[in-house]
């Protein structure tokens, strides 16, 4: 399925897992549990766990380890779907994750063309010429 958005954005576990938080984007035709797989920039992935049916942010996509995951327990086509985001603190799981869409921003708007200039006076017509002097 194809997700709605083109950067995904994971935040509020920076103080647990900070390569875990960030701007994922999805990679080109690589597909884990049938959904799209997102990197961000330092490298870790954002991907879908078919057997548990949650979605987790860790080092491998082909891996069930994560630092960030959803305990929404469904088949959600999309991490944005996905709910019950928790990071894992060293200790304990905790709550207070957001993952979001961030689309592109908005083409800006063309601006209208100048109204038209209301339309010049013709110049005014040389003097006529002096008669020609006779011989």
């Amino acid at each position: 399925p194809k997700c709605p958005c083109d950067t995904v954005v994971v935040a509020g576990g920076e103080a647990y897992n900070p390569l875990a938080m960030g701007d994922f984007s999805p990679l080109e035709i690589v597909l884990a549990g049938g959904r799209p797989v997102y990197r961000n920039q330092n490298g870790v992935y954002l991907f879908y766990w078919r057997d548990a049916g949650d979605w987790g942010v860790g080092p491998d996509y082909l891996e069930s380890k994560a630092a960030v995951v959803s305990r929404s327990n469904g088949t959600a086509a999309c991490p944005t779907h996905a709910s019950g985001w928790v990071v894992w603190s060293g200790a304990a799981w905790l709550p207070g994750v957001s993952v979001r869409c961030q689309r592109p921003p908005s083409p800006p708007v063309a601006p209208s063309p100048p109204s038209p200039s209301p339309p010049l006076s013709p110049p005014p017509s040389p003097p006529p010429s002096p008669p020609p002097s006779p011989p």
